[in-house]
């Protein structure tokens, strides 16, 4: 729905355009402008796009006595609920409250959004009954979701605690009562709870383990997210409340809320659900900096009796490497030179960056020899791979792929033409005649930049990419502590041979 309008008012004209959309969710969304600069806070004009929109829904509704058989009062939450708006405004002079701009204060903005919004959104409504009554309804089913959230947000709320110091029975909580000395960690399930719990400070850390994946509320309605477990346990453990309507910031019991999940794609996901729940429901913790995610390691290296936390796999890699490289030589076998550990250093970190980019090359379905072997008579690599006419093609410049495209279009009309041909002219019907030529099917290689700066670090060590997999002869020797040699003829070679003296 787009409404437009404008007005004369005594410092200047008043223009404004607002475009909004139902859709299935359960939040109102709101993004409003004043001359083009966002105003996340609101203001007169949001206000008066609000009356509008509730006034002249209530009116609809009153007028045709659409709620005679309903025993709920639709207020202007319901009538937003689900509702995505984009409302612009241009006026002379704009006053903002603050120093931010993201609130708007002019009262006269109020009146006229009001009065021609709701003038043309009521007409709306009445040309367009059936869009109407489904406004109507989904508002009708959105009070009745938010009476019986209510309910139960009542009974969650008798269940927790909250007037007696009760809490739920799987919290190991903190021995500190001043909530801006505590922290709770929210952890995946209770054998993670237990390990906390052993490496916790008991006097300010308190300890919340959750069961598997919790339910996705930006799907549910409150009245669903109030009957799950976890999110009750949760409420109960904070006890600040949940909504807008019985949330109170100072109840908060803990003014640090840890993120604690496993490294891992699962926990990757309960943390996004868990966010999104406090983003929907407790937005306000957001908003003062309660909300923090711990960075558990992926790794524990014991090396010696010393033991270490590793959080990447690139770390672990350049951890094993340097582990690798302690008690050997590398020797260059173009000069008899060995290198410096730190000329090692800066070598295998070269190769670790060249297997990042063969992994990414490869994921996009080329083999790397293949990449390797498409360099042109310059000696530069690829930038697109293109499929043309079922013929795979390399292409190392912006206009090869620019004519490639042209030729994609003219072989495709050229088959469309034949095939037209074909056809009798009094068969022939309109969507036959028309030619809508498919894309050209292509993979754009971003990788042939970084390794071009690869290949001349390479160069330093008298190293090419092509000798990461292809032996061309003895690149080095790898001398040992007990006076042994390894001879080394591929880079891939030397870097898992040191990962592999990394770990023993």
């Amino acid at each position: 729905i787009y409404i437009t309008g404008s007005k004369e008012l005594h410092d200047g004209p008043l223009e404004f355009e607002v475009a909004m959309q139902w859709n299935g969710t359960y939040t109102e969304s709101i993004y409003s402008y004043v001359n083009n600069i966002a105003t996340r806070h609101g203001g007169t004009h949001v206000s008066g796009f609000s009356a509008a929109l509730t006034r002249s829904l209530n009116q609809y509704i009153k007028n045709n006595n659409l709620l005679k058989n309903t025993k709920v009062n639709v207020g202007g939450e319901d009538m937003r609920e689900g509702l995505t708006v984009v409302l612009s405004i241009k006026i002379a002079n704009p006053q903002f409250e603050g120093q931010t701009k993201q609130k708007l204060g002019n009262s006269e903005v109020a009146s006229v959004v009001q009065t021609i919004v709701g003038e043309e959104f009521s007409t709306y409504l009445d040309e367009n009954p059936q869009i109407a009554r489904t406004i109507v309804d989904k508002a009708i089913l959105a009070a009745q979701a938010r009476e019986a959230a209510k309910k139960a947000r009542e009974l969650t709320l008798r269940k927790t605690a909250l007037d007696s110091g009760r809490l739920p029975g799987k919290l190991s909580d903190c021995q500190e009562k001043d909530p801006t000395k505590c922290e709770i960690y929210i952890v995946e399930g209770d054998s993670a709870g237990g390990s906390a719990k052993m490496g916790r400070d008991r006097r300010f850390q308190a300890i919340l383990p959750i069961r598997g994946k919790i339910l996705n509320v930006e799907k549910a309605r409150l009245q669903k997210v109030l009957q799950n477990e976890e999110v009750g346990t949760m409420i109960s453990a904070f006890g600040c409340g949940i909504g807008s309507d019985n949330f109170n910031l100072e109840k908060l019991r803990y003014h640090r809320i840890i993120i604690m999940t496993d490294a891992d794609v699962d926990g990757s996901h309960i943390r996004t659900l868990l966010l999104t729940f406090f983003y929907r429901h407790m937005p306000a913790l957001i908003d003062n900096n309660f909300i923090y995610i711990a960075q558990p390691p992926l790794y524990r290296v014991t090396r010696k009796k010393v033991s270490r936390y590793i959080h990447s796999e690139r770390e672990m890699d350049e951890y094993l490497l340097s582990l690798g490289i302690s008690d050997v030589t590398l020797r260059l076998a173009s000069h008899s030179e060995s290198l410096e550990k730190d000329e090692v250093k800066t070598l295998l970190y070269s190769i670790l960056e060249v297997e990042q980019l063969i992994a990414s090359i490869e994921r996009k379905g080329i083999p790397f020899r293949e990449f390797l072997g498409a360099r042109n008579a310059e000696g530069l690599f690829p930038r697109f791979h293109v499929i043309l006419n079922g013929e795979h093609l390399f292409v190392h410049s912006n206009d090869q792929f620019v004519e490639l495209k042209k030729q994609n279009e003219e072989l495709q009309r050229k088959a469309h033409e034949e095939t037209l041909a074909s056809i009798p002219e009094e068969e022939q019907t309109e969507e036959m005649k028309a030619f809508h030529p498919r894309p050209l099917s292509f993979v754009e290689l971003y990788e042939e930049g970084k390794l071009k700066g690869l290949k001349e670090k390479l160069a330093e060590y008298s190293f090419s990419l092509d000798q990461y997999m292809k032996a061309q002869g003895k690149l080095l020797d790898i001398l040992d502590e007990a006076g042994g040699e390894t001879p080394i003829y591929t880079l891939k070679e030397l870097i898992e041979f040191l990962r592999l003296n990394g770990r023993t």
